[in-house]
Formats: C-alpha cells, sequence, structure tokens
C-alpha cells in the first residue's frame, strides 16, 4: 500500500497494480478504497472514484462514514453532480459530521442560488467553531446576496476581528456597505483589500470605483475603473461601469462608445 502511495504521489498509474494488490488481502479496508480514488480523482475518472467511495462507506465503520460521504461528496461537486452531492452531505451529517460538513452544504446552497437553507448551517457551523472566520465570511457572503447588507456587515466584521489579514473579508464588507450606501466606508474597506490582496482581485477596484462614484468623488471613481480595465481589457461589465461615471461627469458623447463596447 505505501509503495502505491509513492506510486500516485509521482503520478505514476503502476500504483493500481499495487492498490489492487492491497485490497486483495483487505478487500474491504476503506482508507485503501479511499487512497485509489484519489487516483481517480486526479485523473478525472469520477465514476471510478465515486464507486471506490461507495464500497468504502458500506464498509466503514459507523464513526467513519460520515468522512466517506463528505469525500463523495466533494467528488460529485467536482463532477458537477450537485444535487447527489447534496444527499451525501446529507448523511454526512446525519452521521455525526462536523463543521466541515455543514460548511461543504451551505457552500453549495449558495453556489445553486439556496442561500436562505444555506444560513442555518453557517449558523450551526459557527455554533460547533466558533472562532472560524470563513464561516462567518460564507455566512455574510450568504446575506449580501438575499440583500440582507446589515447582517451581512456584521459577520465580515467578525471575521475581521479573527483574521484581519484576509482582503476576501475586507471585500465583503465593503460589498454590504455599498448596499447600506455607506459609500466612504465601503471606500476605506475597498482600499485595505486591494493593499492586502496578492491575487489580484481586478474586481475590488471596480467595487471601490462604484463607492467613490457613490461619494460623488468621480475622478477618483473614473481612476480605479481605468486600473481595472487596464488590468482586464475585455471585461465588459468594466466598460459599461466606465460608461455610467462619464455620465455622471456629464460626458455622453464620450460615454456611447464605452457603452458600444459593451453590446
Amino acid at each position: 500500500f505505501q509503495r502505491a502511495e509513492c506510486y500516485r504521489l509521482m503520478g505514476n498509474m503502476r500504483c493500481l497494480d499495487d492498490y489492487r494488490a492491497a485490497l486483495e488481502g483487505s478487500p474491504s479496508n476503506p482508507s485503501y478504497l479511499e487512497a485509489r480514488s484519489k487516483w481517480h480523482i486526479a485523473q478525472a475518472d469520477y465514476s471510478q472514484a465515486i464507486q471506490d467511495l461507495g464500497k468504502a462507506i458500506s464498509s466503514s465503520s459507523e464513526g467513519l462514514a460520515h468522512h466517506y460521504y463528505l469525500q463523495r461528496a466533494l467528488v460529485y461537486i467536482s463532477w458537477k453532480k450537485y444535487e447527489a452531492a447534496v444527499l451525501d452531505l446529507d448523511k454526512a451529517i446525519s452521521c455525526g459530521g462536523g463543521p466541515a460538513c455543514y460548511v461543504q452544504r451551505a457552500n453549495l446552497f449558495v453556489s445553486l442560488g439556496r442561500a436562505a437553507k444555506a444560513i442555518p448551517d453557517f449558523i450551526t457551523t459557527l455554533a460547533l467553531s466558533p472562532n472560524n472566520p470563513d464561516a462567518y465570511y460564507c455566512l455574510g457572503r450568504a446575506y449580501l446576496s438575499l440583500g440582507e447588507y446589515a447582517k451581512a456587515q456584521t459577520n465580515f466584521t467578525c471575521a475581521i476581528r479573527t483574521d484581519s489579514q484576509n482582503p476576501e473579508y475586507y471585500a465583503g464588507r465593503g460589498q454590504a456597505q455599498l448596499g447600506l450606501d455607506n459609500f466612504l466606508q465601503a471606500v476605506s474597506d475597498l482600499e485595505i483589500a486591494i493593499n492586502l490582496d496578492s491575487l489580484e482581485h481586478i474586481e475590488y477596484f471596480v467595487f471601490r470605483a462604484i463607492a467613490q462614484k457613490g461619494s460623488k468623488r468621480l475622478e477618483k471613481a473614473l481612476d480605479d475603473v481605468d486600473e481595472a480595465i487596464k488590468r482586464d481589457p475585455p471585461r465588459e461589465v468594466f466598460h459599461f461601469c466606465r460608461g455610467l461615471i462619464l455620465q455622471d461627469f456629464g460626458c455622453h458623447e464620450e460615454a456611447i462608445p464605452t457603452f458600444a463596447h459593451t453590446e
């Protein structure tokens, strides 16, 4: 088995022969089955991975079943079979799965447009893991998608108090501030997000441009949206935002070709 793991980590398909030999000696070992499923996942052979994890679930002890249900749910998500993933996450939770299961199900609900169903799972996660900044952030995102900006702001602030170096938390709170028309506070949060950001989330500049526009700082708004366009010229929404700012400037003729760019 250990040699199979070495081969898998090297990307060598000879691992399959060793997994097969290991399973002949211990045909119902869920750890061996899970390990082999990782090879199949790496090859995007999700059907085989699902089969191995199904066998792992059947042969696992009651206390470990939630782990294998969670792993199979993650494969279903990669395979874009989201409803099957929800069912496995339901089973993982019913078998005693902890915060990771609730977070995965909640995030899946959000991605499926069911933010209202996600909120109880995030709240449960925080009850089980009260110092989890990502759970506060995700709960904030769920409230943001529902237009509950004050609740979103509160949860983003909790995330920031737990981890003050994550730019996504400030960007989330900045968007909540936009929803509350707190434009100057939004500018401040998005400024921090941009300064902390190492992944170049270009949309942060556009969010700040919208905040600058709301606070009547049109020149700064135009600078931000121009910076976003410079970094990603084809993004139509950036050009649309630029057109709106030019309209506020009264530059209607200049705005027309900007809007034409988005057609």
